[in-house]
């Protein structure tokens, strides 16, 4: 399992805490608070080391940043968007005022095997797309490049809300567990869904 208990974040390493200061943020109506909340959502600093030290790469994070020019407060500034939309749907369904996490909900988990490449020469881990275009180069592809394998634990479990007396589901996107905090690596949806009662 990936993860360490040296996490800086450690009021993230439950999603109960994730999704209740989600909750906060979408009631306070400040975007900067909102703002705020996609950056502590977003892998920070210590996720990003902690995942270069271990040559660790998902979702384009943190190997891919650079090529792509991005930073890491860019990573929270993507989300920001699809938040901002979701708050004022809510808000415009008068459902914000008395929205509340549902923190009885049991979350299920997933540990998913992900496969790091690492470029033997420059011990930098690549992504899958140049892996499999230096396999189609090289009839040894292992003399070039090495293969890890761990186990990442992970959840795209819809997030359970409550307002008044209707349940919402939302889809926050591909939740990931490293260095002990919750971190969000997809883009979140904007809308949501009632669930029957």
């Amino acid at each position: 399992m990936i993860n360490s208990c040296n996490s800086q974040e450690k009021k993230y390493s439950e999603l109960k805490f994730v999704y209740s200061d989600l909750v906060e943020a979408l009631k306070s109506k400040d975007d900067n608070v909102l703002k705020n909340f996609c950056y502590k959502i977003a892998p920070d600093q210590t996720t990003i080391e902690y995942m270069t030290k271990n040559n660790l790469c998902y979702r384009g994070i943190p190997c891919q940043l650079n090529s792509r020019n991005m930073n890491i407060k860019s990573i929270g500034d993507v989300f920001y968007p699809a938040f901002l939309e979701f708050r004022n749907r809510l808000d415009n369904d008068k459902l914000l005022e008395k929205l509340e996490h549902v923190d009885s909900t049991i979350y299920k988990f997933d540990t998913d095997t992900i496969t790091i490449y690492i470029d033997k020469k420059s011990k930098n881990p690549i992504s899958e797309f140049e892996y499999t275009t230096l396999r189609m180069q090289h009839k040894n592809i292992h003399d070039y490049v090495e293969v890890k394998k761990y186990g990442i634990k992970g959840t795209e479990m819809d997030v359970v809300l409550k307002s008044g007396n209707k349940i919402i589901n939302y889809h926050i996107g591909e939740m990931i567990f490293i260095n002990n905090k919750w971190n969000l690596f997809t883009k979140p949806s904007d809308g949501y869904n009632f669930i029957d009662q």
